[in-house]
């Protein structure tokens, strides 16, 4: 609950609460590959943060209330 208290306290005007989060709590996860590694089965390419991140989905203060 600390934590869902945290990034709450974070958000409002400008940035609004995300829909997904760094473990750690942090809000920029942007997206890059790794272009030396390979995937599950050598899948390519092995991405690295999720640029979702940026996109605006208000469902996730029903998610929030839900957690509460």
């Amino acid at each position: 609950m600390d934590w869902l208290e945290e990034r709450c306290r974070e958000a409002g005007g400008e940035h609004p609460l995300q829909i997904v989060y760094g473990i750690d709590g942090r809000a920029d996860l942007t997206e890059s590959i790794l272009d030396i590694s390979r995937g599950n089965r050598g899948s390519r390419p092995v991405r690295v943060g999720n640029n979702a991140y940026k996109q605006l989905q208000l469902d996730i203060y029903g998610e929030l209330m839900d957690s509460v």
